[in-house]
């Protein structure tokens, strides 16, 4: 059987652009290396997920 993702269309309070957003530890943001300082100001800042594009200026360099 599936494991339930309680999926959810989101929208960006950085882009405004839509996204899926799932509320589980399978959804896709756990997949980004985002440094603690980097966390620290997403939470700050924000009060709901980021979408992928804008997420992925919050990640460490490669």
């Amino acid at each position: 059987m599936p494991e339930n993702l309680n999926i959810q269309k989101k929208k960006c309070p950085r882009c405004g652009s839509e996204f899926n957003c799932s509320t589980s530890s399978k959804c896709w943001c756990y997949e980004y290396d985002i440094p603690a300082e980097n966390l620290d100001k997403l939470e700050a800042e924000y009060d709901s997920c980021l979408c992928p594009e804008c997420l992925k200026l919050y990640t460490r360099a490669s």
